[in-house]
């Protein structure tokens, strides 16, 4: 966590970026466990930041969704990027929502 925090805090302006962006954005480790989440994306989902990093973008994905997800993290490891990837994700409420997605590795 110590790094999502430098990086955030990095620059001011990066950070006004994220926190007040109008689309969720998360960091994700390797494996696709949650290392930060903006406001915007927590409050899509209904889970704390605390929450989240308890668990994945694999966790949260429906069933039928859990294996291609973790092919995508794997594919965004490999190649850099997977974009437009559409999969249902469910909320903390329980309710299925379709997310629309691009995936980027940052090698850190």
């Amino acid at each position: 966590m110590d790094n999502v925090s430098q990086i955030l805090e990095s620059s001011e302006e990066l950070r006004a970026i994220v926190e007040l962006a109008g689309n969720g954005i998360s960091l994700l480790d390797t494996n696709g466990v949650f290392l930060y989440a903006n406001p915007f994306f927590r409050n899509m989902t209904g889970y704390t930041m605390e929450e989240l990093r308890k668990e994945s973008c694999i966790t949260l994905s429906s069933p039928e969704y859990r294996e291609l997800s973790k092919l995508a993290v794997k594919k965004a490891i490999e190649c850099g990027n997977v974009t437009n990837f559409k999969k249902n994700c469910r909320r903390k409420d329980g309710f299925l929502m379709t997310a629309y997605m691009s995936l980027s590795y940052i090698k850190q």
